[in-house]
């Protein structure tokens, strides 16, 4: 017995809500925006009979080459900036999403935090304040003294209570 394909939902596929794996790994942009490409070519099943149809009407005026072929590249050349529009639209969407995504991940502390920064093994240490922290990819400190502003790992500072 050959293998089950899982249903599509035309409406998913339109609104790029894949739940395929494999889908979602052939989606270039990820947010879950209206897909205008996507409709654009699927409504190109509906309007090729209407175009077909406009012509045979259109016949009885007297158009040349010359007008069909402007026509042509009129459709063609609306087709291809709203094509590039939904793209363009979509991309924002996604990279504005991934980077509120990104910001929610950082805690900016009010007031900084004094702490002591483990500087070697045998017990050396330097005042820092920690001025926030982050999540992911990995958790860490930022922490700020005389030589700037950078992250630290967690292990390496030891906050300490307000004097």
């Amino acid at each position: 017995m050959p293998p089950v394909k899982p249903q599509r939902n035309p409406v998913k596929f339109l609104l790029n809500q894949a739940t395929d794996q494999d889908e979602l790994a052939k989606q270039a942009v990820e947010a879950p925006a209206f897909s205008l490409t996507k409709v654009l070519s699927t409504a190109a099943l509906i309007v090729a009979p209407i175009a077909a149809y406009l012509v045979d009407w259109l016949s009885d005026i007297n158009l040349t080459e010359q007008h069909f072929v402007a026509l042509a590249i009129g459709l063609f050349g609306f087709l291809a900036v709203a094509a590039a529009a939904d793209v363009l639209a979509r991309s924002v969407v996604t990279a504005a999403e991934t980077k509120a995504d990104a910001r929610a991940d950082f805690i900016r502390f009010e007031e900084p935090i004094p702490a002591r920064e483990r500087i070697n093994d045998q017990g050396g240490h330097r005042d820092v304040l920690v001025l926030g922290i982050r999540a992911r990819p990995k958790p860490r400190y930022m922490v700020t003294n005389d030589n700037g502003t950078t992250w630290k790992h967690p292990s390496k500072i030891t906050p300490r209570p307000p004097e």
